[in-house]
């Protein structure tokens, strides 16, 4: 770039100035423009013409001016030029709705399902979920493949904004809130039609900025009076339809379409009535709140009154619901503004759709897709590249290759952008001719903390006990309530992309490992002070230091099976305790049923009380009484009746025996037997498939009228570990013997 020049822009066009510009310069750059110049901005501050900088570029503001008007672009509208501009999204490439969408089948199904069909009250669609979930792409592509939203984008009613714009000007919450709608026609109309004219007024790009000066200036051209009108007169989108309909030449029926994306800067505090408010916000901001809607409001509402916290977000969306022409309306970001709550007894009511993490199949694919995407580009170095098949389990002929990579995947916890992440990585790795390995994960997980930067440092901001609890909870999928500590807010933390939904439905969250602080002293300390017995490697397997370090899976005895079982019950038992703020509570609490028969072999155990772990030298047996605040592993014997023991709160209630197999596959009936004494109720805890071992224990006379009695039941593990972690396990229950062959796959060892 030359430095003896500076650099202008109007709209999209570029021109460079010999340096340095004086104040009469302003009808050669008025001239250059077609333009009344108003000013010239570096970012939002007004410069002056004479104290430009050598080499940088400003941004122009000025009206198309008559006097140059012989210079502009002046021509009819095109509308298959249109095909151009017609799926222009900020921060999105043109070509993504062109790649398969693995995983969100059913959320396109209901999106176009909403949107044709008719409803008593005004229903936006709403995407809120943390940053990386894969919003934007869904939001482009519904547009893209839905048929009802498909008819309104062909005739220019689809109008996309991200929000984000917002967060980059200066502008007074009043400023927008009673004219969002119409401004966003408008900045739409000019995006699409520039250039071209209406109605002998040749139309020109307006920014916002620009569209809010325009509604508060006393004069204006004639075009900017059509515009004002529109805006004000309350009926933008029948402006909108006018508009689209004398460009194309049609009479379409065909309903206006919204996508926000960002919509979280629509309430962000650039959006504050004054400097003051923004002070105001950002100190409550920082200050732990008991009250969610508190504490991810974003707004003041009066300079004057303690710190009450609404949004624009819900102004504007009450608003929608009152405007004459209905419209559809797809709204993302990683915060709702509290939407749920202020529809309440509203005119409009939100459908929220959610965004669980990717199946591992899915997830592979992406990686296939991602790779043909490269190989299609013009002297594309990913020509000779070749990615290992998906291998759906270990078998001999599997390459230590597929096996790495399935197990990174598994790493990135199915996370659509961590995934994206890693298949880049591991592409460009394939490229370069290097194999997958140690050095490979180390860049990958660079990369993840480059995309979320802010991710550790929040645990800067939270308490050691905050953070082991929000550890904790993630480690074994407890269902999150509003508020489970001081500082802890389950929006909040899905707003920050700390946390990422894996059942949004049952408030059950993930953080990836990735995310955490790498100096977690502190926080493991005090997970092992709040859930005695428990390390928090004692709750979610590290792939990377299985694979990378020395780990290793022991093939029989229930270890490690066993040890996550009773320290994720342990967990659980805690955080339903601390929730709960009570000393007893329910095996129910702590595991997700799956049948009535389990919540009746619960019932016979009765109250529980367990929250720490205790690893026995000896075997502890079920007849015992001990203390309830402890299961009991006997992980120091061999044959023990048992692998662990919860005594129940009540010595006259039935304690539970826990015998953690990696699977169900003829559990002797005489050992059943031995283990079913007179006060228990045996949890089998089986990895693997129940079905293919249901069969032959139905046979067992023994199991049988145990399970009649309510004194036995078969539980899948990941009612109350990861699932992640069991899926993991399952595969490597075959994987030792591919531990030294994936380790040698690199001559250097330091790879592996």
């Amino acid at each position: 770039m030359a430095v003896n020049v500076v650099y202008l822009k109007y709209n999209e066009d570029v021109q460079e100035f010999e340096h340095p510009l004086r104040r009469e310069d302003k009808e050669m750059i008025e001239s250059s423009f077609g333009i009344t110049l108003k000013r010239i901005l570096e970012g939002t501050t007004v410069k002056a013409i004479d104290r430009l900088e050598k080499g940088k570029t400003y941004t122009v503001e000025g009206i198309i001016s008559p006097l140059f008007a012989d210079k502009l672009s002046n021509r009819p509208f095109d509308p298959q030029a249109y095909e151009e501009k017609r799926y222009s999204f900020p921060s999105l490439d043109k070509n993504d709705h062109r790649r398969p969408l693995y995983g969100r089948q059913d959320q396109l199904r209901v999106i176009e399902e909403s949107v044709s069909s008719p409803h008593e009250k005004w229903e936006p669609i709403v995407i809120s979920t943390s940053r990386g979930m894969g919003k934007t792409t869904l939001l482009k592509v519904a547009s893209m493949t839905c048929p009802t939203l498909q008819a309104s984008s062909r005739v220019g009613r689809l109008i996309s904004f991200d929000c984000s714009q917002i967060s980059k000007i200066q502008l007074k919450l009043d400023d927008l809130r009673e004219a969002w709608w119409g401004i966003l026609v408008v900045h739409h109309i000019c995006r699409l039609f520039a250039g071209c004219s209406y109605k002998t007024h040749l139309i020109e790009q307006y920014s916002i900025e620009r569209m809010v000066e325009i509604l508060k200036s006393l004069s204006r051209t004639p075009l900017e009076h059509i515009f004002y009108s529109a805006i004000r007169s309350g009926q933008p989108f029948e402006f909108l339809v006018e508009v689209t309909n004398y460009f194309f030449g049609v009479n379409d029926p065909s309903k206006p379409l919204v996508l926000l994306d960002n919509i979280q800067y629509l309430g962000d505090i650039s959006c504050a009535k004054s400097q003051a408010d923004i002070e105001r916000v950002t100190a409550a901001k920082s200050q732990p709140s008991s009250d969610p809607d508190e504490s991810t409001s974003m707004e003041v509402e009066s300079s004057q009154e303690p710190a009450k916290l609404t949004t624009l977000l819900s102004r504007i969306f009450i608003d929608a619901a009152l405007l004459s022409t209905p419209i559809y309306c797809l709204a993302a970001g990683t915060s709702d503004g509290s939407l749920k709550q202020q529809a309440e007894g509203s005119n409009f009511k939100p459908k929220f759709i959610n965004l669980p993490i990717l199946a591992i199949q899915d997830a592979w694919r992406i990686g296939e897709d991602l790779l043909k995407e490269m190989q299609s580009k013009p002297d594309s170095r990913a020509d000779n590249v070749v990615l290992p098949q998906f291998v759906d389990q270990v078998e001999d002929e599997s390459t230590p290759e597929q096996v790495v990579t399935l197990l990174m995947l598994y790493e990135a916890c199915q996370i659509p952008r961590l995934t994206v992440l890693a298949w880049r990585t591991i592409i460009d790795y394939k490229i370069r001719g290097a194999p997958i390995g140690k050095e490979t994960a180390s860049i990958w997980e660079q990369k993840v903390r480059d995309y979320y930067p802010e991710s550790p440092k929040i645990f800067e901001k939270l308490s050691p006990e905050d953070s082991a609890l929000l550890v904790l909870a993630c480690s074994v999928y407890f269902r999150w309530p509003d508020s489970m500590g001081t500082g802890l807010n389950y929006k909040n933390l899905l707003d920050e992309s700390l946390i990422f939904p894996y059942d949004t439905i049952q408030r059950v969250c993930l953080l990836p490992p990735i995310l955490l602080p790498r100096e977690m002293q502190k926080i493991d300390a005090k997970i092992e002070e709040l859930v005695p017995g428990v390390r928090r490697s004692d709750l979610r397997l590290s792939v990377q230091e299985y694979i990378f370090g020395e780990g290793n899976i022991k093939s029989g005895g229930g270890d490690p099976w066993e040890n996550y079982i009773v320290c994720s019950l342990a967990v659980r038992g805690f955080l339903a305790k601390r929730i709960q703020n009570q000393s007893q509570f329910q095996m129910s609490d702590v595991y997700d049923l799956n049948d009535q028969h389990t919540g009746e072999c619960f019932k016979r155990i009765g109250a529980v009380s367990f929250c720490k772990v205790k690893r026995m030298q000896r075997e502890v047996y079920v007849t015992e009484n001990l203390d309830p605040e402890f299961i009991y592993i006997n992980e120091k014997t061999n044959d023990a009746h048992h692998d662990g023991v919860i005594f129940a709160a009540n010595p006259d209630s039935c304690n539970g025996a826990i015998q953690a197999k990696y699977s169900l596959s003829d559990p002797a009936a005489g050992g059943i037997l031995k283990q079913l004494h007179k006060k228990s109720v045996l949890l089998w805890f089986y990895l693997g498939a129940l079905e293919a071992d249901e069969e032959s224990n139905s046979r067992s006379k023994v199991v049988r009228e145990a399970m009649r009695n309510h004194r036995l039941a078969f539980l899948d593990g990941s009612g109350c570990i990861s699932s992640l972690t069991v899926d993991v396990l399952l595969f490597l229950k075959q994987f030792n013997q591919f531990v030294h062959a994936a380790r040698e796959v690199c001559h250097d060892p330091e790879h592996f």
